[in-house]
């Protein structure tokens, strides 16, 4: 794979207009591995990061080691209601992906499945704020490069 699991699930995420990307400047950006925390960025933003794959075996025929790489969403939102409906219509999409096709400049992958891992997480006020609110939901990812 040439791209970050992180990257094509932020990608998947943005073919289904759930999340914009930072350039954009349009609703609910999304970042890789850090949020931004600048006067101009929204309060609400997501991050994808990559965290350790889960190994499920290996294949008898010639050895191949099968991998689900995990990858945890978090979101930052001003209001706990508005963080929790949006956490919950990820987790909704992400729960629904089979078999979708995900380009990335020019890889393209299929994104087999999306296992969820965890449950919402609320997290409670980011550190050092009294009004960014955290949630985080876990997904073990099966990915094909095309």
């Amino acid at each position: 794979m040439n791209d970050a699991p992180s990257e094509i699930a932020l990608q998947s995420l943005f073919d289904k207009s759930l999340v914009s990307l930072p350039s954009a400047s349009g609703e609910w950006p999304c970042f890789v591995s850090s949020m931004a925390d600048v006067p101009s960025m929204l309060d609400n933003c997501l991050a994808v990061y990559d965290e350790e794959p889960v190994k499920d075996g290996r294949l008898m025929h010639d050895g191949t080691v099968i991998l689900h790489h995990v990858v945890s969403v978090r979101l930052r939102a001003n209001a706990y209601s508005v963080g929790w409906a949006k956490i919950e219509s990820i987790a909704t999409a992400l729960d629904a992906m089979h078999d979708v096709n995900v380009t990335l400049g020019s890889n393209s992958y299929t994104l087999n499945n999306a296992s969820r891992q965890s449950g919402v997480n609320a997290l409670g006020l980011e550190a050092g704020t009294q009004r960014r609110f955290i949630f985080e939901l876990r997904y073990a990812l099966t990915l094909t490069s095309l």
